[in-house]
C-alpha cells in the first residue's frame, strides 16, 4: 500500500504535468520533446547588460529558474531560430531533456543561465515555452 506521502507527491506531479505544456524545440544535445515538463516564472528571470569599459563588447546575461516535475531535468536557454522582426527583442526558447530512468515525482527548482558577446543592441528578452511566453526588461550593469 502507498503511503500518503508518495500518494501526495504523485498527485501533485499529476495535477502538474496537466497543466504544464511541452516546451521547446528539438535541439542539439537532444533537448526538447514533446512531454509535459518544465515551467519558467517570469519573476525569476533578470536579464542585465555588462557595460564595463574594459569589455570590448557589451555582454548581455539572462538567468532565471524553472520548476521542473522531478530533479534531474537539463534545462537551459537558446536564441530562437529565427528571430523576431523586432531587432531590439532577443527572443530565447527553453529546451529541456528529461531525465531517463525512474526520478521521484517532487518539484525542483532548476536555474538556467544565457550570454551573449555582442548583445548591446537588445533592450528586452522574450522567453518563450515553460508556460505563458514572457518579456523582460534588460537592465544596465555599469
Amino acid at each position: 500500500m502507498k503511503s500518503a506521502a508518495t500518494l501526495l507527491a504523485a498527485c501533485a506531479l499529476l495535477s502538474f504535468a496537466t497543466f504544464v505544456p511541452a516546451f521547446g524545440q528539438a535541439g542539439a544535445g537532444g533537448y526538447g520533446g514533446p512531454s509535459a515538463s518544465c515551467m519558467a516564472d517570469q519573476a525569476k528571470f533578470k536579464a542585465w547588460k555588462n557595460m564595463m569599459p574594459i569589455q570590448h563588447s557589451v555582454k548581455l546575461f539572462v538567468i532565471g529558474e524553472v520548476t521542473c516535475p522531478t530533479p534531474k531535468w537539463k534545462v537551459r536557454l537558446v536564441e530562437a531560430r529565427p528571430q523576431g522582426t523586432n531587432p531590439v527583442i532577443l527572443i530565447l526558447d527553453l529546451v529541456a531533456r528529461k531525465p531517463s530512468g525512474i526520478v521521484t515525482p517532487v518539484l525542483t527548482p532548476v536555474p538556467v543561465r544565457f550570454e551573449k558577446a555582442k548583445g548591446g543592441d537588445y533592450q528586452q528578452v522574450t522567453i518563450r515555452g515553460g508556460g505563458a511566453d514572457f518579456t523582460i526588461p534588460i537592465q544596465l550593469a555599469q
